[in-house]
């Protein structure tokens, strides 16, 4: 990301985020949530995402998620992209980093072979 950019968030992401509402899934670190499915039509396109507490959240293009200034970039059949702005402590810098969280599909019931019908 541009140098000048990341400054300019270093000063400005402080301030936004302590002004507005928190999402429910900015709570949580990445690696807890689940993208149990999306739906996408001509007009919108939504994730159905599982946090660590069972429950369902409903995100969107540009909703926040993750503990690290997380806002979703994209959404498709099979993933969600995420951007991320960790700060570095160590460079008194910000880190831009791209997630991708893939759609967590039920799995089938296996079968025992000795339990199916004849």
């Amino acid at each position: 990301m541009n140098k000048m950019l990341l400054v300019l968030l270093s000063i400005v992401l402080p301030s936004a985020h302590a002004t507005r509402e928190t999402y429910a899934l900015e709570s949580y670190e990445m690696s807890q949530l689940q993208v149990k499915s999306v739906a996408i039509n001509e007009k919108c396109r939504f994730a159905y995402v599982r946090g660590p507490d069972q429950a369902i959240h409903i995100a969107q293009i540009g909703s926040y998620i993750g503990k690290n200034h997380g806002i979703i970039t994209k959404i498709e059949e099979k993933f969600v992209t995420v951007r991320e702005l960790i700060r570095d402590e160590k460079n008194d810098d910000w880190i831009d980093r791209e997630v991708r969280l893939e759609v967590k599909q039920p799995q089938a019931p296996k079968l025992n072979p000795d339990s199916q019908a004849r």
